[in-house]
C-alpha cells in the first residue's frame, strides 16, 4: 500500500472516530495547525462539532501547543477528547500545555503507542534536550531538575558546511535522585553528544543527534558497566 493509501485510510478512520465522538447535526469543520517553532512542522487537526471539539495530536513544544489550545478556545468548543496518534515526542509533548487549560479532555492511544511513549521516553528526552532548550514541557523539566542537580549545557564546537550545521555538546549535573527507578549517586555525570542539523529557508528540515546514551546510563547505574579482555 503507498503513502497516498495511507494518508488517505488514516484520515478517513479520523472522521469516523470523530463523528462518534461529536454529537453534532451540523457539518463537521476541520482546522489545522503546523508548528511554527520547532523546524518541523509536525500538525495538529482539530475537529470541531456543534458544540465540542476533538484534538489530534498535541505537538511537540509548548509554544506550538498554545497555539492549538489558543484555537479551540477562538472556536467556542469544549474540548473533549484528544487522540495521539505516535509514540514520537512531537504528538504528545504538548499535552501539559493543552490539558492544563482544557482538564476535562480525555487523552486516547493506541496499546502500541502507549507502549512505545512508557518505553522510550527517557532515551527521547536524552536524544531531544539539547536541541530543545528552554521550550520543553515543564514536567520534563522538573523531573530532570530534581534527578540532576544543577544540570547545564555546553556547547564546544560550531561548524557550518553548506546546509549542515554540526555541534559538538555536553550536559552535565550531579546526580541526586532517581531518573529511571536507579539508586541516585550523588556523582557528577555527564551526558555528551554531537548532533548534526540540516537546514533550508532558515528552518531545520533534518536532524541527526547522538548523544552517548550508553555512557550516561552507565554513570547512573541504570545499566552496567561493559568490561573489555582480551580471553
Amino acid at each position: 500500500m503507498n503513502n497516498i493509501s495511507l494518508r488517505t485510510g488514516f484520515l478517513f478512520s479520523l472522521l469516523l472516530y470523530a463523528y462518534s465522538v461529536l454529537p453534532s447535526a451540523a457539518p463537521l469543520e476541520i482546522l489545522s495547525y503546523d508548528a511554527k517553532n520547532s523546524g518541523i512542522g509536525e500538525k495538529s487537526v482539530i475537529i470541531l462539532g456543534e458544540k465540542q471539539a476533538v484534538l489530534i495530536d498535541a505537538q511537540w513544544k509548548p509554544s506550538d501547543a498554545q497555539q492549538v489550545a489558543d484555537m479551540i478556545r477562538e472556536s467556542g468548543r469544549e474540548l473533549t477528547h484528544i487522540l495521539i496518534t505516535h509514540g514520537h515526542p512531537d504528538h504528545y509533548w504538548g499535552l501539559g500545555t493543552i490539558l492544563e487549560q482544557f482538564p476535562r479532555a480525555k487523552v486516547l492511544a493506541r496499546k502500541g503507542t502507549r507502549d512505545e511513549i512508557a518505553n522510550q521516553f527517557a532515551a527521547k528526552w536524552i536524544h531531544w534536550q539539547p536541541m530543545m532548550g528552554a521550550d520543553i514541557p515543564l514536567e520534563i523539566v522538573q523531573k530532570n531538575n530534581d534527578s540532576f542537580a544543577g544540570w547545564r549545557f555546553t556547547m564546544h564546537d560550531t561548524l557550518c558546511d553548506g546546509d549542515k550545521v554540526t555541534v559538538r555538546w555536553s550536559a552535565s549535573g550531579r546526580h541526586v535522585n532517581s531518573f529511571m527507578g536507579e539508586e541516585p549517586s550523588g556523582s557528577e555525570v555527564e551526558l555528551s553528544g554531537i548532533s548534526i542539523y540540516q537546514i533550508e529557508n532558515n528552518r531545520i528540515t533534518a536532524d541527526w543527534v547522538t548523544p552517548d546514551n550508553l555512557g550516561f546510563l552507565t554513570q547512573i547505574g541504570v545499566l552496567n558497566p561493559v568490561t573489555m579482555t582480551s580471553e
